[in-house]
Formats: C-alpha cells, structure tokens, sequence
C-alpha cells in the first residue's frame, strides 16, 4: 500500500513551474528542509552512526525527451559531514549551513545524471546514490551511508530476467585519519593517490511467477588501472582472471605477503514472497575466504562474510495500512578490508578540511537484531513508526573508519565481536505529518543504553537524541 502510494506521487509531479511540449517536458522544484537533532549525553553517539544529511536547500530540474531520455540536475545547499565543531559532532546539530566553512561545495552537484531506455534496456550515467535489496537496515554490497557515487550502469531486462552491468569511479586520498598508525609515506602519487581506482560489478536476477527471486553479484575493485575493457566482457568471472597479479603491490604494505591492488566481492541474495502480505529475505556477501591449502603455505588474510536474514509482514486496518519487519546482520571484523586500501571496499571523499571514509557496504564487526512497525492513513499523509534494536559490535567498528588489516593468526581468529564489545540497546519512536501538498513535518525520540560504551570495560551508560524535521516543497 505504501509503495503504491509512493508510485503514484512520482507519476503524478506537482511542480509549479513546467514546460510542456510534443517531445519535451521540463519541470524545476523546490525542496527547502529544515532539520535539527540535540542529544542527551555527548558521550553517546549518533544513531545511526553516519546519518544522512538532508539538503538544506535543493533545486530539481528534470527534462524527459521522447519518453526515452531522462536528464537530471539538482544543485543543493548542505553542510559537511564530520567537520569537528559541525555535523556530526557536539550536542546540537543542523543541517543549515550556519557559515561558508560548513557549506560542501567540493562536490556540487552531488545529483546529477542522464538516462535512456526503453521496454527492455536502460543506461544511466552520473551521480546518485546506489542501493540494492529488501534490508532496511542497508545492503550488505552498496551502503546508503556515502554523498554519492559516480558510475555509469546498464541493464537488459525481461518480467522474469534481469542483467546489470555498473562501473563505480572511486578516486581514493589516503589520508592520515584513515589509519591508527599512520605509514611512512615513500611517495604521493603511488602510496597515497589515485584517480584511476574503478570497482566494476555484474548481476543477474532471476524471478519466479512473483512468489521467488534469486540475485547473484560478482564484483571486482581494480585500486590503480585507467578503465580497462576485459572488466567489461559481461560474460565473464571476474574472480578466474587472478588479475591481481597484474599490478604493482602497494608498497607501505611490504610488510604483508600480497599488499594486492585488486579485490574481488561476491554476493548472492534471495527474496520469498510466501504470501501477499508475508516475505522472507536474505542475502550472503563474501569478499575473502582462504581454502586449507593456502593456510599451508602462509598466513592469510583473515576470511570476511557478510549475513542478512529478515521478514516483513504488511496488514491493513480500515482506513490505515502497516508494514512490520524483523532482521538480523552478521559482520566479520575484516568484511570489506583487504590487504591494501585501493583493493579494500571503502570509499574516502575529500572536503576541504576533512577526510570521509565510508565502506560499500554494512558495519563491519557488528551482529544487528532489529524489529520495526509502521502504521500510515491511506493518504500517506499521517504516519507513525517504532523500532527496537539490539547492536553488538567490536572494536573495528568505531565512530570512525580505519584501515586495520593483518596477516597474522591472530587477526585471522578473531570472531565478531572482537575485543570489549559494546552493547547498545535502542528505542525509537518517530511520527511524519503532511497537513498541505508542499508542508511535512516530522519528529523522532530515541533512546540508548550502552553497555560498555565507547568498548570501555564497565563504561555503561545510556543516552538519547531528538531531531524535528519541516519539509517544504515547491
């Protein structure tokens, strides 16, 4: 009910200001948010960890030509994320860009892109965000977390078959803050600097009579490589090429037996419908795993798996529709990490002032239990939800990424979660008000209890935060 709602928002726009003609319709809208959070105890941080920054200010422009092209352009005004003394850190948080040093610039726009098909294709090329699968909790390939992404993807499609093909441009700075103990840099362009870093993945998605979908996704993060066309072949294993041996190691990691410059992730993810108000999901992502022979050798790197399991139920009351959920993620310490930064699955955006690492995907060494309901009117103009979460993670997921990777029997043994855990148990409650066409207002409370906070021996304590939001668009 509530996707459908959602559907016919986008298909009946409400801009004010159009062009319409035979072969051409532009429209421009007006989003102006206003968000604002304050939290109880500085000692406890955010939830979630990197939460998304609305725009303060936002202008889309939207051309269709031809029923087939689509263009798309929205400059915004937002705040950076991580600035010490702005977003994300303190007490109190705005998403208004209180002066020139917390405007982010550096990457305006960071939404914009072109696209084109028809009944069985698609290619799309800019910068967006990219996200894939049920969870509702995030991915466990592709993180909502990051500003964007640039990458150009194509699609070939049938009710019951689908083909995709995305090549993501991830540029990667190493900065100091990425590491606990920083290298000995020898060189900036080869140790510390690329822009020649491209993560290329290919996935096929099956689908059975709408009750059973199978997806299998393969991807290859190639760290310092102008663009190459082998990636490209979409009949062919990534994984068979052994590419790795192609490229130079990176150097600060001489100190690891194969400081490789590529990485190979693969991820396969079911979806069940058992019945029209009832499915179940999952969804398995591997990015390292050592079979016996190789630990007869050497050490190795230690394996990383990814594990998502949920199910959502949807139910209808009269004049009012709910959507209820319930999942669980496992993450190992390492998932994601590899043995150098440009063939690991984290992406560093460069601000002016600050360094912001992300990885592609989930947390790593967290476990998640999570349960949630949402009740909606059938306008979708009213809204209240709840979630209740359990959050054990270890000591490689921190507030702030690092790059922490071993090749040694102990890192190899580790198991989430490592080190002092820290239990955090969360309560949220939120609620979203439409009164007008162009007015929405929203509110959340949330509150914490940390168990060992901040991975502190005995350190319990618990916390909360308030945020209100006001959209308005025009």
């Amino acid at each position: 009910m509530e996707a459908y709602y959602r559907i016919l928002n986008r298909l009946s726009p409400t801009s004010r200001l159009s062009l319409t003609s035979e072969k051409l319709t532009a429209s421009v809208d007006l989003d102006m948010i206003i968000d604002a959070r304050f939290r109880f105890n500085e000692d406890v941080s955010w939830y979630p960890q990197q939460s998304k920054i609305n725009p303060f200010l936002a202008f889309t422009i939207q051309a269709f030509v031809v029923d087939s092209l689509q263009l798309y352009f929205e400059p915004t005004f937002s705040v950076k994320h991580g600035v010490r003394g702005n977003y994300g850190y303190g007490i109190f948080d705005t998403n208004i860009p209180l002066n020139s040093y917390h405007f982010d610039a550096a990457y305006w726009p960071m939404k914009a892109f072109a696209s084109v098909g028809g009944s069985w294709w698609n290619f799309y090329i800019g910068r967006d965000h990219l996200s894939w699968g049920t969870a509702h909790s995030g991915g466990l390939v592709y993180s909502y977390d990051t500003h964007f992404y640039d990458f150009a993807y194509l699609s070939f499609f049938t009710p019951h078959f689908k083909y995709s093909v995305i090549v993501n441009h991830l540029p990667l700075w190493l900065g100091n803050s990425l590491f606990n103990e920083p290298p000995i840099w020898d060189t900036w362009d080869n140790n510390r600097y690329t822009m020649q870093r491209y993560f290329y993945l290919h996935r096929i998605d099956i689908s059975i009579k709408n009750k059973f979908s199978l997806s299998l996704m393969e991807g290859v993060m190639v760290g310092n490589s102008p663009l190459e066309l082998r990636y490209l072949n979409p009949i062919t294993v990534f994984h068979s090429m052994y590419s790795w041996r192609d490229y130079p190691p990176w150097e600060p990691g001489k100190d690891i037996t194969e400081a490789s410059m590529v990485g190979s992730i693969l991820s396969l993810e079911v979806n069940w419908n058992i019945l029209t108000s009832l499915a179940v999901y999952g969804q398995f992502m591997m990015n390292q795993f050592a079979l016996p022979h190789e630990l007869a050798i050497h050490d190795q790197g230690p394996n990383s798996f990814g594990i998502l399991a949920g199910a959502h139920y949807s139910h209808s009351f009269n004049t009012w529709g709910s959507l209820f959920h319930l999942e669980f993620v496992y993450t190992d310490p390492y998932a994601y990490i590899l043995s150098s930064p440009f063939s690991s699955f984290l992406y560093m955006v460069e601000i002016p002032g600050n360094y912001s690492a992300y990885l592609l995907g989930h947390s790593r060494d967290t476990i998640l239990l999570t349960a949630g309901a949402k009740f909606f009117n059938k306008d979708n103009t009213l809204s209240f939800s709840g979630n209740l979460s359990w959050i054990t993670s270890g000591v490689h997921n921190k507030d702030r990424l690092t790059y922490d990777y071993e090749e040694t029997p102990e890192a190899f043994n580790k198991r989430t979660p490592s080190g002092i855990a820290e239990n955090k148990f969360i309560l949220s409650l939120g609620a979203n008000w439409q009164p007008y066409c162009w007015l929405k207002l929203g509110a959340n409370l949330t509150g914490i209890i940390s168990i060992n906070n901040n991975h502190i021996s005995g350190n319990n304590t618990a916390g909360g935060q308030v945020s209100l939001s006001a959209s308005l668009h025009y």
